[in-house]
């Protein structure tokens, strides 16, 4: 259409609108989870982009500006990518055509289907030797899943005695070195089959061989304050000043390799509360200790360090001694009281020897002198019947009196009975136990001789 007045012209487009028909509304549709899916709205009106569609879920505005939902500007389909669990709901779309009101579809269900998978899946573990532990595996989908552990290297599904696998549960009752290495988690169901795997590390928890003691540090001089710890893996150890870590002076501290921290000159400053913490894969041990400053003019280069030391080495010492002492006095009156014994048994059995008396069997009592007078007189005549013989046959008659008052006299003290329940016993020889200690007593006096000499 062309104006001529004042010779100017202007151009402008005319588009003809009709209100918009929905020819087709929305379907119900079933996705499966992680795939895309695509939602339709036919309708007849003016193109685009007189004419837009919008997409509703339950009844609120979906953001197209979002990555994973797009809707065509020609037909006004949505797409969904990437379908989440959360994407389930009542779809419609919205038809707006400029010059007239927006028409709205009916509502259509979008159901997502759960897709097999490890909810959360498992995570590499260490695990503390001897300690009871458990690793666990879950699985969900649309159809409830079967789930299993297996270990690399071993026979499917197959565990030793101290593990236990349950419901995709494993159970370690008390972790042994063999258990490190590289798990599989499978799981199972008429949807899908899926697997993952981690690893595990058996470890050993740090422990402190040596702990750091209190120290007093000489102002102006070096100082050492040792730490050491033992695990697996082995540890490493750090150092901190009244929880402050590596808050110190480089030139001035340095940890040594072996744990230590050494200090090269000590300043009244540097004293308070140190700590030393020992950490590994399997976790952290930490312990604490004071470190006191004093001036450098106390200073004794043999008290640095040794204080300690010296103290446990006089307390050693005196231990020693009292032990050895007391071993001595012990092993002294021992003797004495065996020394006493024996010359108390001695007068005991002298006693009884003077006093005893003889029974014999027909009653009659025989003193003790009485038996040493007929001893004396069977000697002589003894020596009377030697005589004797020695002056010959003249003498026969003589000599056998005397031999027949001789045998009469011997016959006499042949038939001297002593009862039994008159006799005592005074001592056994050969017994055990007089062996020990005659063993025992000589074991002594070897011990005690260089002392003695």
């Amino acid at each position: 259409m062309l104006n001529v007045v004042d010779d100017n012209m202007h151009i402008f487009h005319l588009n003809y609108t009709v209100q918009p028909i929905i020819q087709s509304h929305p379907k119900r549709v079933q996705a499966d989870e992680g795939k895309t899916a695509k939602l339709f709205c036919e309708y007849l009106g003016s193109p685009y982009p007189i004419t837009s569609v919008h997409w509703l879920k339950d009844g609120k505005r979906i953001e197209t500006s979002r990555s994973r939902f797009v809707v065509h500007p020609d037909n006004g389909t949505l797409f969904i990518h990437g379908i989440q669990l959360g994407d389930s709901g009542m779809y419609q779309c919205e038809v707006k055509t400029k010059g007239f009101p927006s028409i709205q579809s009916s509502n259509a269900p979008f159901i997502v289907k759960e897709k097999l998978k490890f909810a959360p899946p498992p995570v590499s573990k260490n695990l503390e030797l001897g300690s009871n532990a458990k690793i666990y595996c879950k699985a969900r989908g649309a159809v409830p899943p079967t789930v299993k552990w297996t270990k690399e290297g071993s026979k499917y599904f197959e565990w030793p005695p101290h593990i236990k696998d349950e419901n995709g549960t494993l159970y370690f009752n008390g972790v042994q070195q063999s258990d490190a290495g590289n798990y599989t988690c499978f799981a199972s169901s008429t949807q899908a089959f899926i697997n993952t795997t981690i690893h595990v590390e058996v470890i050993v928890l740090p422990t402190f061989t040596v702990r750091p003691a209190e120290t007093i540090a000489y102002e102006g001089y070096p100082i050492m304050l040792h730490c050491k710890a033992t695990g697996d893996p082995p540890p490493s150890i750090q150092w901190d000043k009244d929880n402050v870590l590596n808050g110190f002076d480089k030139k001035r501290f340095q940890v040594l390799p072996n744990g230590t921290l050494y200090i090269s000159e000590a300043h009244k400053n540097d004293k308070g509360k140190y700590g030393c913490t020992a950490g590994n894969s399997g976790g952290f041990r930490r312990t604490e200790v004071k470190l006191f400053v004093e001036s450098g003019e106390n200073y004794n280069p043999n008290q640095i360090g040794a204080g300690l030391d010296e103290n446990t080495m006089t307390k050693t010492v005196t231990i020693t001694l009292g032990a050895a002492a007391i071993y001595m006095v012990l092993v002294m009156g021992l003797m004495i009281w065996c020394r006493f014994r024996r010359a108390k048994q001695k007068a005991l059995l002298l006693a009884q020897t003077t006093n005893e008396v003889i029974k014999p069997e027909n009653g009659i009592v025989v003193q003790n002198a009485d038996l040493k007078e007929k001893n004396g007189s069977i000697k002589k005549d003894r020596k009377n019947e030697r005589s004797t013989k020695s002056d010959g046959e003249s003498h026969s008659h003589s000599s056998s009196s005397h031999s027949h008052h001789s045998k009469r006299s011997r016959s006499s003290y042949d038939r001297l009975l002593f009862p039994r329940h008159d006799l005592q016993t005074i001592m056994v020889l050969g017994e055990k136990t007089n062996w020990s200690k005659a063993l025992i007593s000589g074991f002594f006096i070897s011990i005690l001789y260089p002392w003695l000499a």
